[in-house]
């Protein structure tokens, strides 16, 4: 599913309204009508609802929702914020029409209390300042007053770019958007502002979204376009993944890693770790091929590397000499490779090695990692994560992972762009990022494309998460439960 930015929306819509001549007011009236026929099914005709509109084409939308209802004979009410000297020409004329069919209207925000329901149409995708005076004060009223709220295509406050607050946003348990998700409804913390969303369909072609949006989603299982599998093959057929992980005392990483790429059906696994690990990983994971080495010394790997149909590098590592000599041989080669944890570590603290990352690197950074690449504060990464991932993409022609409660994937090679929406918070857990390597290595053995890897194995990654955590509760997953879930993400 397209997923657009604020700014790629309304370029869309003057597309729709300027090249395709669709007149700007009949997609407001669809999505007014959207929005009235979601309150009329859902709420009764006992309830109250109170229409906050500002003076832009966002209140414009909630008046003409107000008009329809007052024509279905519903109880409804306007409270308009804002100079309507200075209103757009929609809004103007939905005002008209309104005001010639005597709506009514509420003139202090004191009186709310007297709604069951508010329609938030203060702000749209176009607000890019911090709220404040009034505005915030009527923000702050309708959070207080605990009604139901129905945001109209974002909470007003919402940056639709980032999902970033701007110094308040209304709270919805709805928000009806209009064509497509928008970001910021997906990335935090916009996203626990925006509560159920829904999408309207308003009759924009499809011949007006090309060349003006890049970044998707998947809502479930069927979007996914995985690597076959031949009812004829063998264990070579299904892939060789070589899983360079682990150091003493970090056997679980090496275990984690492979056995979720075990799970997600590779043939062969190899894994490369220290001398201390092989007895446990033995027991653990009897499956798997160990090629194991004294952390001290810089170990030649160019076999193994030769052997496998893709690699994972840096669960658990370390940063030793050894490791980094590890990576820098990795790198020296043209596999497809995956580059977790401390593989960033060293990469971040050997600046020559990124003059090596290449087409068929995927790296895998939290918010902390990405912010060692790139020199930048967490602050920066957490608030700008699609940027930061996409800049740096560009920057070294590689595939960005950039996780966090809402990973986001970023291609270099193509422009594409995407976000995660499976999972829940239970995976917020130690190991949980090795089983998401092990999964994109598996996936990467079978699938030449980078990208197509990675949101694959991000999204089923969440999948399993979310089977561990009905299981077991968001609170009680291990890294270990997910990784035995990774199977089922597939029946």
């Amino acid at each position: 599913m397209l997923v657009v930015s604020g700014n790629e929306m309304k370029k869309i819509e003057e597309y729709a309204i300027n090249t395709i001549k669709l007149p700007s007011i009949t997609l407001m009236e669809r999505a007014a009508l959207s929005l009235c026929n979601f309150l009329m099914e859902n709420y009764s005709d006992d309830k109250k609802i109170l229409v906050v509109a500002g003076v832009g084409n966002n209140g414009a939308d909630g008046i003409a929702v107000a008009r329809m209802l007052k024509v279905a004979d519903r109880k409804v009410a306007v409270y308009i914020i804002g100079d309507e000297s200075k209103s757009t020409p929609e809004f103007a004329v939905q005002k008209e029409i309104y005001d010639n069919l005597d709506g009514e209207y509420v003139s202090m925000w004191e009186d709310f209390d007297a709604y069951d329901v508010i329609v938030d149409g203060i702000f749209g995708i176009g607000l890019k300042r911090e709220i404040t005076g009034k505005y915030r004060e009527i923000i702050e009223c309708i959070n207080n007053l605990q009604r139901e709220v129905v945001s109209i295509d974002v909470p007003s406050g919402v940056d639709s770019d980032t999902g970033n607050i701007m110094g308040i946003a209304v709270k919805a348990k709805h928000t009806i958007t209009f064509s497509n998700a928008k970001i910021g409804l997906l990335l935090a913390p916009g996203n626990t502002y925006a509560g159920r969303v829904s999408i309207a369909n308003i009759g924009i072609p499809s011949i007006a979204y090309e060349g003006n949006c890049n970044t998707i989603t998947y809502m479930d299982k069927t979007e996914l376009s995985m690597p076959g599998r031949d009812a004829n093959g063998n264990k070579g057929t299904f892939g060789k993944i070589l899983i360079i992980a682990g150091s003493m005392n970090m056997s679980g990483a090496a275990y984690l890693c492979a056995k979720a790429a075990y799970r997600m059906g590779s043939g062969l696994v190899k894994i490369v770790t220290c001398n201390e690990n092989r007895e446990v990983l033995q027991k653990m994971l009897p499956e798997a091929i160990l090629f194991t080495y004294n952390g001290l010394e810089n170990i030649d790997i160019s076999n193994e590397i030769n052997w496998a149909d893709s690699i994972v590098i840096g669960p658990g590592i370390g940063k030793s000499q050894s490791a980094v000599s590890l990576v820098e041989q990795v790198l020296n080669s043209d596999k497809k490779i995956v580059i977790d944890a401390d593989g960033l570590n060293i990469i971040s603290e050997h600046i020559y090695l990124k003059d090596k990352l290449n087409n068929n690197v995927i790296i895998t950074p939290h918010i902390g990692e990405m912010a060692r690449l790139t020199m930048k504060s967490i602050y920066e990464v957490k608030n700008n994560i699609i940027s930061i991932a996409e800049e740096f993409a560009n920057k070294y022609n590689i595939t960005v992972v950039l996780k966090d409660a809402r990973t986001v994937v970023a291609c270099g090679v193509t422009g594409k762009k995407y976000i995660n929406t499976s999972g829940n918070d239970g995976m917020a857990t130690a190991g949980s990022g090795d089983v998401l390597a092990g999964i994109m290595g598996s996936l990467y053995a079978r699938d030449n494309s980078a990208f197509n890897s990675a949101i694959n194995a991000v999204f089923l990654h969440g999948v399993a998460g979310d089977i561990a955590a009905t299981r077991l509760g968001n609170a009680g997953v291990m890294a270990s439960d997910i990784a035995e879930s990774v199977n089922e993400t597939l029946l």
